[in-house]
């Protein structure tokens, strides 16, 4: 049975004569609780005024028994006979709740009366703010954390790393996973899909980063992948949440935190890390899956960007051509949504028109052999590294001179504190001359890449000639190839601007292009 304890109160003696009196407050709540089946366990009663509650010997007896638990249900015969302020209301109402107890009166419904409504509003209002104010500690205190040059605490640490001691302001390498986060990376470098690379640790019985089960997902490595603080540059406060997707937490640098060198180790060195980064983006913008007719749209992927804002034109369908009943048109449409950063209106076009109108440009291109030819001859003819490793040569041989010179002084002092500053000039030179060969071993590799465009050079006129004969029969994977061996860009712009869009074709010397016999190309990573 429902335990009920009732309260009854007056201010005054002269509520007796108004039929208001203690007695037929009780009354009435006795009967409204046999209407209930609740069981009365205790009567409670105050002759004072209801604008104070701290002071009500009989409120607070009622409130020490709930407290105990000791009653269920508190009946009052109206609202203002428990108190006439909203404040203490609430407080008195708070701490029945708090104690697993509720309060019922005769005379109204509680939960649909104005103040009933009042107190619910502001016990949530309360909630929000108290949650709110308890965020907002957290994320200062996090904040804090990081400027003073420590890492966030989380519940494991990041995959590859261990947390250096028990503070868990540092990583050191956890030399059980730091080699299966370096492999995937190689594997990434070396041009092998997420999935392919997650099926692979999967095979090999590798326990993912939760350490649940072995089986990988593609966007566990991404993660991976994805992370900077792999390069050792590590930082903190750079994860957000996602202001369109509140669900999605995005990394950003605009207010990320650097923290100090040695914080967490190096795994992967930066421009392997940029390289991979690099990789994701062109993966991203060209998967089929991004496009549900890929073969449908030549351009897709990167190759046609807005002229205003300088972002892809994604591919998507008309939508009016669906609701009149005819086969929806694939169109390009800047990527922008007209935000106010870049207000280009989301302006599209018909793919099939600018389609047309590329491959028409690539056909006059390949058939015209002065375009091609012009092109190798003025690769060939531009050494980047002209003069650069005999100035170099020049440079180093300047510092051996002045070593010589100052090695001959040197032998001619007796007395170590005079040749101290010698010695301080020879080291100085000795750094200056590594740099400088550091310097030439960077040039060296770029007059390799080089020289190594230039036998691509001599494969893309042999390509052409090829090609030039078979254009109708090229497969829709081999045009997109010869966009990338051309270097076709288009810029896309809306319908009052003249021209609408741009085409302009240019051989990369760098990244190696291998073309076969058969007119197929293959793109071979550096």
């Amino acid at each position: 049975m429902t335990r009920a304890a009732i309260y009854v109160r007056v201010s005054t003696t002269n509520q007796e004569e108004e039929g208001t009196s203690l007695s037929t407050q009780e009354e009435r709540c006795r009967a409204f609780a046999a209407a209930r089946d609740y069981g009365v366990i205790e009567v409670f009663s105050d002759v004072h005024t209801g604008a104070q509650y701290r002071d009500r010997p009989g409120l607070s007896a009622l409130r020490d028994l709930v407290r105990a638990r000791g009653a269920d249900v508190v009946i009052c015969y109206a609202i203002d006979r428990l108190s006439r302020n909203q404040a203490h209301l609430y407080i008195i109402a708070e701490d029945v709740e708090e104690h697993g107890g509720r309060i019922e009166f005769v005379t109204e419904n509680f939960e649909d009366s104005a103040i009933g409504r009042f107190l619910r509003s502001a016990s949530a209002f309360a909630g929000e703010v108290e949650r709110e104010k308890m965020i907002e500690r957290t994320m200062r205190g996090k904040h804090a954390r990081a400027k003073s040059g420590k890492l966030i605490p989380a519940v494991k640490a990041l995959y590859g790393y261990r947390w250096r001691d028990a503070s868990k302001a540092a990583l050191d390498v956890d030399p059980d996973t730091a080699p299966i986060v370096q492999r995937i990376y190689r594997e990434a470098l070396a041009g092998s899909p997420l999935r392919v690379i997650a099926k692979g640790l999967s095979k090999d019985g590798i326990a993912t980063p939760s350490g649940r089960s072995t089986s990988w997902s593609h966007t566990a490595i991404r993660d991976i992948l994805k992370h900077p603080n792999y390069t050792g540059n590590a930082v903190a406060w750079a994860w957000r949440r996602d202001p369109k997707r509140k669900t999605r937490i995005v990394f950003s640098l605009d207010d990320a935190v650097t923290l100090p060198a040695g914080t967490v180790p190096a795994l992967v060195d930066l421009e392997s890390w940029q390289s991979v980064q690099e990789t994701l983006t062109v993966n991203k913008a060209q998967a089929s899956r991004n496009n549900r007719a890929p073969r449908m749209t030549l351009l897709r992927g990167g190759y046609a960007t807005c002229g205003y804002c300088g972002r892809n034109m994604h591919v998507t369908r008309q939508r009016n051509s669906m609701l009149n009943g005819r086969e929806p048109k694939s169109i390009y449409m800047c990527s922008g949504g007209g935000s106010h950063a870049n207000p280009c209106g989301s302006h599209a076009i018909l793919a099939a028109t600018l389609d047309a109108a590329v491959w028409e440009r690539v056909a006059q291109v390949l058939m015209e052999p002065g375009f091609i030819g012009r092109e190798v001859e003025r690769l060939k003819a531009t050494d980047p590294t002209s003069g650069q490793l005999e100035k170099l040569d020049r440079q180093v041989a300047d510092v051996q001179r002045r070593q010589s010179n100052l090695m001959r002084e040197l032998s001619m002092f007796d007395d170590p504190a005079l040749g101290a500053d010698i010695r301080k000039q020879i080291n100085d030179l000795s750094q200056r001359r590594r740099e400088l060969e550091d310097e030439r071993s960077a040039i060296q590799s770029e007059r390799a890449l080089w020289e190594q465009a230039q036998a691509n050079l001599d494969n893309l006129t042999l390509w052409r000639d090829t090609v030039a004969t078979n254009l109708d029969d090229l497969s829709y994977e081999e045009r997109r190839l010869a966009l990338d061996a051309l270097g076709i860009e288009v810029k896309v712009y809306r319908k009052d601007h003249d021209p609408r869009y741009e085409i302009t074709a240019t051989i990369p010397v760098i990244g190696p292009i291998v073309f076969d016999t058969c007119c197929s190309i293959y793109r071979s990573v550096m």
